[in-house]
């Protein structure tokens, strides 16, 4: 059998017909889905003249899976569009006038711009979005943009106040809010210099917020009511009799819908050694352990939710990483066991990135893999790839039944999905003897790409 594609109006044609060449199709009757960028999809069952269609309106990739096999399509030429940036923030610091907030997804691959409702807005080439032109406390909601070439356009709101004016009384008290701890429905902000003689209050941008003075060595401000991976401004504010107001703001989020079950204390944990003969002072041969896991040789973040992978079974947008120093970026999550996740068919990672194709036998190749420990060996077949170019599909799956994938297995537990830049064996002169796990010939300069996620259901 032999396939073609061509697009039409925004939608995609798939014909297959009786040619014995090309995308082979093994059976008459088999499964063909087309799944596109937006997560939409179609499966047809095949007779030996079918026509199927999908309509693409976010345009970008197509992934086509036949019997267990797949293939990616890459579409992007005739106003297709790849996977938009959705602005996140860090905490607002409140000024005279207005106040600031950090984008904390920033890249200087997208072009950022912000507007507000009130006053004026602006982003910084380092991702500082400044409100200038609001009264004493008065609020403002900023919407910022992100546009780029080839990409959907992406936007998101956040909200805060301008410093509250001065009452020319005593110097106000301004809240000292702490790290932000994520809940299923909200989160909590530990207050670090609680006095009960002033009178505290809580408002949120969504949902409800509360003060819970019951302990006062540990005072929690809380958001109440939030949908799974909603996000919210808290601000605090402190008022006392012959005082002036103070006010303090962060932003939050509540847990996607399976976070609040992921357990992430053992998060970049384990070991992986390599055992190998080498000679003492004396001369004598002798064993020695070399340590894949090292510090020195990656980077994993068990303590920064920005770094992991959690929930893994859920699709979400673009997240930005990059390799650094020459070590490996690991990202820990969670897999849920076959049972709470057996409806999924596969799953993917779609990297992007602005990065230039690496040519030539001795350039440092893309490498994405999957271990149980970070910087590990890959946990079976298929998982691991390696790539010319950060910008393609990683498959995975927790089904056996499926073939030429990366089986994760189907008990839950942690794994590692870990990205490098290093010399490939494959074409690197010398082989695996001179390109291997001691010797990785890793380049220095950094390598910046995106990562979203996405599955398909049976």
């Amino acid at each position: 059998m032999i396939s073609f594609l061509t697009r039409v109006a925004r939608t995609w044609e798939f014909l297959l017909f009786g040619v014995a060449c090309g995308f082979a199709i093994s059976a008459i009757g088999a499964e063909l889905t087309i799944v596109d960028e937006s997560g939409s999809s179609q499966t047809f069952t095949l007779d030996s003249n079918t026509s199927v269609s999908l309509a693409s309106g976010a345009g970008g990739d197509l992934t086509l899976r036949l019997n267990g096999l797949y293939t990616t399509v890459s579409t992007n030429p005739g106003g297709g569009a790849l996977a938009a940036r959705t602005p996140t923030f860090s905490s607002i610091t409140q000024t005279d006038g207005g106040f600031t907030v950090q984008i904390s997804n920033h890249s200087a691959d997208w072009v950022w711009s912000a507007s507000s409702d009130v006053g004026s807005a602006s982003v910084s080439a380092s991702g500082l979005v400044t409100v200038t032109g609001l009264g004493a406390g008065q609020g403002a909601t900023v919407t910022v943009t992100t546009t780029r070439e080839g990409y959907n356009s992406g936007s998101n709101t956040v909200s805060g106040t301008a410093k509250a004016a001065d009452q020319g009384g005593e110097a106000a008290l301004s809240p000292s809010l702490g790290d932000v701890e994520r809940t299923a429905d909200g989160f909590t902000v530990p207050i670090g210099n609680y006095d009960a003689n002033w009178t505290w209050a809580a408002e949120s941008s969504s949902g409800a917020a509360a003060i819970n003075e019951t302990d006062p060595e540990a005072v929690l401000a809380t958001v109440t009511g939030l949908t799974a991976g909603q996000q919210a401004t808290l601000t605090v504010t402190t008022t006392r009799e012959g005082y002036n107001t103070g006010s303090a703001q962060v932003i939050g989020q509540a847990l996607s819908a399976a976070g609040a079950e992921v357990d992430t204390s053992s998060y970049c944990k384990g070991s992986y050694e390599i055992e190998y003969e080498t000679k003492n002072e004396q001369g004598q041969t002798v064993t020695a352990y070399y340590e894949l896991n090292d510090e020195e040789l990656v980077n994993c973040y068990p303590d920064d939710t920005y770094w992991h992978f959690d929930p893994w079974i859920e699709g979400t947008p673009e997240k930005a990483l990059g390799i650094y120093t020459a070590k490996t970026t690991a990202i820990p999550f969670t897999l849920p066991s076959r049972a709470d996740a057996a409806d999924v068919a596969y799953g993917y990672l779609q990297m992007t990135t602005g990065e230039p194709v690496r040519s030539g036998s001795a350039s440092d190749y893309f490498h994405v893999w999957v271990s149980t420990v970070p910087n590990g060996p890959k946990i079976s077949d298929y998982c691991e790839e390696y790539k010319d170019q950060a910008d393609s599909y990683f498959y995975w799956t927790q089904d056996e039944r499926e073939n030429g994938v990366c089986y994760l297995g189907s008990e839950s537990r942690v794994l590692y999905v870990n990205f490098e830049t290093r010399c490939y064996p494959a074409v690197y002169p010398g082989g695996a003897d001179a390109c291997n796990l001691m010797n990785k010939r890793k380049s220095s300069r950094r390598y910046l790409f995106d990562v979203a996620r996405g599955y398909m259901k049976y």
